[in-house]
């Protein structure tokens, strides 16, 4: 009874280190995630070392370390002789990891032995793999996650961060946090300007939103809650002031840094941050305030589920004036999240419409690179209902089908798996 006490004090104590290491310092040490690595090694060595001590008393130290050298050594050798890609051979190269599992096994000649081991290759290899992209210009990591700018040409080869560009080639610099693409944008020569691409081309949902006119005309007062790389900033006009809300200082920071995008330095707009959580921070604005609201926060495999609640949705409301209209995105790889978006809208009786597209609809003549970086998009327009049939009109837009089977969101209840598309 004893031991079973201290396991879980143990346990618990372990738990509280380990948040305490991963939740704030990690983010502070590291731009990667590289605690879950560092994890994954000690975990491994440990557990080869409690094998190897408790069961087997004769198999010595120095015979494991031996066996540990000489395994590092064939290990890194290739890589040495520049032969062979280090880091596609362990990131691509199945036999060669099946080559291995066979040889630990066989050399510790135990499962539970030569496991771990073998745990200490796929950690290694992932490290390396992450760590070894060409295309990366910068990388950097907040309390939110690790955001990355990538950089590519308009032949897709790979650009050397250090070489300027002279005009020769079109540069694509893309912002990523995590998995999930926040934007892109085309830096080209001063003859021409630079336009928005992956889900706010000029002729998807968003764009024909702006490009309408008599629509465009009426805003004057734009929120968007989310900022990206910017991209929105470049649909602004000189009458037109935009407040970006957005959670994580670093994304402001790397979205305002001309070396990277130029969206926000050059749009015509009046432009104003507010950092912090949105919900909070559109409490603080008077009602009524915005002729436009775009929520652009539903992309990730995270999907901030507090943005997505009838008592958010009431929020917004009462921010846009009585003849505004809000703007969702919610292309996602995971979720259909037009459904609870529909029902919210149905209880609160406003009306929407949505549009899905593709880049094969349009009929800009964008440059075949381009069609590389514009994405998928979908969004959901509501609010003013003739600014909707003035969208139905003029662009790809239409009613949100909505299937029996799905609940309305609220504060204190949301499914998560009721949306997400299973494959």
């Amino acid at each position: 009874m004893i031991q079973l006490n201290s396991y879980f004090v143990w346990m618990s104590v372990g738990g509280i280190l380990g948040g305490i290491f991963n939740g704030l310092l990690a983010p502070v040490l590291f731009t990667t995630q590289s605690e879950y690595i560092i994890t994954l090694l000690v975990a491994a060595c440990l557990s080869s070392f409690m094998a190897t001590s408790y069961f087997d008393p004769e198999y010595s130290l120095a015979r494991r370390m031996l066996v540990a050298a000489i395994f590092m050594g064939l290990l890194v050798l290739p890589g040495w002789l520049e032969e062979v890609n280090l880091s596609k051979l362990l990131s691509e190269s199945g036999m060669f990891m099946t080559f291995m599992a066979l040889l630990l096994l066989y050399v510790f000649n135990n499962f539970r032995k030569g496991a771990a081991p073998m745990l200490i290759v796929i950690a290694l290899s992932t490290f390396i793999q992450s760590s070894d992209d060409p295309r990366l210009v910068m990388i950097d990591r907040s309390f939110f996650g690790i955001l990355r700018v990538t950089r590519l040409a308009s032949d897709g080869e790979v650009v050397d961060p250090d070489l300027k560009v002279e005009g020769v080639k079109d540069i694509f610099y893309c912002l990523s946090h995590g998995t999930t693409l926040h934007g892109v944008e085309r830096k080209i020569d001063d003859m021409r300007m630079s336009y928005p691409l992956s889900y706010y081309s000029r002729e998807g949902p968003v764009g024909s939103v702006f490009r309408v006119g008599q629509i465009n005309r009426a805003f004057k007062n734009i929120g968007v809650v989310g900022l990206g790389c910017g991209t929105l900033a470049w649909y602004g006009r000189p009458w037109q002031n935009f407040d970006f809300f957005e959670i994580d200082p670093k994304v402001v920071e790397i979205a305002k840094n001309p070396a990277y995008f130029t969206f926000l330095k050059n749009s015509k707009a009046t432009i104003r941050h507010i950092i912090g959580d949105a919900r909070i921070s559109l409490q603080k604005v008077p009602n009524h305030t915005y002729d436009l609201l775009v929520i652009d926060a539903y992309s990730s495999d995270a999907v901030p589920v507090h943005l997505m609640t009838l008592e958010a949705f009431e929020l917004y409301r009462e921010k846009i004036k009585p003849d505004g209209m809000m703007l969702f995105h919610i292309s996602n790889r995971f979720f259909k999240l037009s459904p609870v978006i529909k029902l919210i809208c149905d209880r609160l009786d406003i009306a929407c419409l949505r549009s899905y597209d593709e880049p094969s609809n349009y009929s800009t003549r964008y440059d075949w690179y381009d069609y590389d970086q514009i994405s998928r998009s979908d969004w959901i327009a509501a609010g003013n209902p003739e600014h909707l049939e003035t969208l139905k009109l003029y662009a790809r837009w239409d009613k949100v089908e909505l299937r029996p089977g799905y609940s309305l969101w609220t504060d204190d209840y949301a499914n998560l798996l009721q949306v997400y598309m299973w494959r």
